[in-house]
Parts: structure tokens; C-alpha cells; sequence
């Protein structure tokens, strides 16, 4: 399971970060990379989901980063931008990425999504990568995504 989630975990970063977002991202692969996204500097968010197994996703992405990403998804500029857009941004962010993802994953079974929160608390992504929980991170050029997949 843990691998197979793995795979279509990072296939669908890639896909919807460099179509969705332009951006280009490697996918840091050193499981040993320990992390705890702070929200004060992240914006942060996390998605139910109910299919063949139960849990969360989430999502952090920094400030900085969002609004560039929020710049080129709705086309707007830089001073229309508000902390709003990026909070939905980053919500949008993980709805397309984990629907991507369960898609990848199996394409017969069904999963239902429910609406992304905001998450106020820190996450922590430095939890070993298990069968019931799978952390990566996307880095940009100046920035790191993390992305977290946790079954209840």
C-alpha cells in the first residue's frame, strides 16, 4: 500500500503542480528529511476522504509561494492578490491534487472528498512513511510544498 500510495502520490504533485501551476518541483525522496511545517509561515489545509480507506489530506505551502501560484491560476496581478485567494488556493491545491491522486490510485474504486479546511495547528511531516501515513515533499526553486497522506 505505502508504495503503491507513494506513486500515485508524487505522479499526481507533478502533474497538477507543473500543468495547474507552472511550476517545476523535484520531489525530495530522503525519507530521513525530518519537518514540521509551522502555520506561521505556511498556509495550511487538510481534505476528509471516504473510499476503500478513510483519512486526510494534507496540505502546506508557504506564503510566498502561493501567491505566485495564485498569480498565475486565476491570472491576476500581484497587488489583486488577497490572504483570501491564498487560503482557497492552497485549499484548491489539495482538492486537485488528492482527487488526481485516488484517481492514479485506482481508477475503480470510488472516493469521496469532503470540503478542505484550514488547518491552524503545526503538521508535522516527519513521521516515518508507513501504510497508514505517507509525507512528501515538492521543492521548488526557493520553496517547499508538503503534502501528507494520513489512514484512519
Amino acid at each position: 500500500m505505502k508504495n503503491s500510495l507513494m506513486k500515485a502520490m508524487k505522479d499526481s504533485i507533478f502533474e497538477v503542480l507543473e500543468t495547474m501551476f507552472y511550476l517545476t518541483i523535484e520531489i525530495n525522496e530522503d525519507e530521513n528529511q525530518k519537518q514540521t511545517i509551522e502555520v506561521l509561515d505556511f498556509n495550511s489545509c487538510k481534505l476528509s476522504f471516504k473510499g476503500p480507506f478513510t483519512g486526510y489530506f494534507y496540505t502546506a505551502c508557504p506564503e510566498i509561494l502561493l501567491k505566485k501560484m495564485t498569480i498565475n491560476f486565476l491570472g491576476v496581478d500581484e497587488e489583486e492578490v488577497t490572504n483570501s485567494h491564498m487560503q482557497e488556493m492552497v485549499k484548491e491545491m489539495a482538492n486537485i491534487v488528492a482527487g488526481n491522486m485516488f484517481c492514479k490510485l485506482d481508477v475503480n474504486s470510488e472516493y469521496k472528498l469532503g470540503i478542505p479546511e484550514t488547518v491552524t495547528e503545526d503538521i508535522s511531516f516527519s513521521e516515518e512513511n508507513t501504510d497508514k501515513q505517507v509525507n512528501i515533499y515538492a521543492e521548488t526553486f526557493e520553496n517547499l510544498i508538503g503534502f501528507k497522506v494520513k489512514i484512519q
